[in-house]
C-alpha cells in the first residue's frame, strides 16, 4: 500500500485548482421582451403606452413638425398627435392685415349671396383700395411631357380690397363698407381678376354721379381659394342684382 506524502498531496491539490480555474462559464442573455402597458382610467377610454409609438408621437409633435391646421381639416389623429387647429398668421401674405380677426378666423361661403354687399356711392367715394397679393399656380403638364420636365407656373391677379375708409368720407358715413371687403363688381362688370390700375380705370370710366360697387365680405383666400366662387358664379350673381 502506497501512502502519499505531504509533498505529493500538495502537488495534486495545486493541479486540481489550476484545472478548475482554466474553465470559463459563458451565459447567454435573453433579449428583453417588449410588453405594452395598458392603463385603464375611470372613463370609458383606454390609454396605451408604447415606447415606440410614443417616440414617433413626440417627434411629430415637436415645433415645426406639422404646423397648424385649418379647422375643417382636423381629424382624430391630428388631436392625438397634438396638431392643433391654427389661427390665421398675420404675417402670411395670403391674408390682408387690414381685416379684423373675426373676418380671418370664420369661414365665409363665397357662393352664398348673403355674404355680399352692394352699395351706390358718389365720387369721391372716400375708399382706399389696395391690390391683393398675386397667386402662383402650377400649369398642368402636357400628356406627352417627360417625367423630369420642370413644372411651369403662372401668376394670377386677385383683384382689390378695401384697405381703409377716409374719415368723414361718403363710404365711412353710410356705414355699409368695412375694411377688408373684397371688391367684385364695378357698374355691372366683374373685377375679380383685375389689377389695381384696371379697377381704378373702370371706376373713373363709370361716369359722373353714383357708381354701383359690390363686395364679398370675407378673406381673399375664401373668395379665390379652392372653396371660392367661380368666375361664372360671380358673373351670374352680378347679373341678378
Amino acid at each position: 500500500m502506497i501512502v502519499p506524502n505531504a509533498l505529493s498531496t500538495t502537488i495534486f491539490l495545486s493541479l486540481l485548482l489550476s484545472s478548475a480555474n482554466s474553465y470559463t462559464v459563458h451565459t447567454t442573455r435573453k433579449p428583453p421582451v417588449f410588453r405594452p402597458t395598458i392603463t385603464f382610467s375611470s372613463t370609458s377610454s383606454t390609454s396605451l403606452s408604447m415606447g415606440l409609438f410614443d417616440g414617433v408621437k413626440d417627434a411629430f409633435s415637436a415645433p415645426g413638425g406639422r404646423g397648424d391646421l385649418a379647422p375643417e381639416r382636423e381629424t382624430p389623429i391630428d388631436r392625438w398627435m397634438g396638431w392643433s387647429v391654427g389661427k390665421p398668421d398675420p404675417n402670411n401674405s395670403s391674408s390682408n392685415p387690414s381685416q379684423s380677426p373675426e373676418q380671418q378666423a370664420a369661414f365665409v361661403d363665397a357662393m352664398d349671396k348673403s355674404n355680399y354687399v352692394t352699395v351706390n356711392l358718389p365720387k369721391p367715394m372716400g375708399v382706399v383700395f389696395e391690390e391683393n397679393d398675386t397667386q402662383t399656380v402650377n400649369k398642368p403638364k402636357a400628356a406627352d411631357a417627360e417625367i423630369d420636365t420642370p413644372v411651369q407656373t403662372s401668376t394670377l391677379l386677385r383683384g382689390v380690397y378695401v384697405f381703409d375708409l377716409v374719415d368723414g368720407g361718403v363710404a365711412a358715413s353710410n356705414g355699409i363698407l368695412v375694411k377688408g371687403d373684397q371688391l367684385i363688381e364695378v357698374a355691372g362688370e366683374s373685377v375679380t381678376r383685375l389689377g389695381f390700375d384696371e379697377v381704378i380705370a373702370k371706376i373713373k370710366a363709370s361716369g359722373e354721379g353714383e357708381v354701383r360697387l359690390s363686395f364679398f365680405r370675407g378673406t381673399v383666400d375664401q373668395l379665390y381659394g379652392p372653396t371660392g366662387a367661380s368666375e361664372q358664379w360671380i358673373r351670374e350673381f352680378i347679373g341678378s342684382l
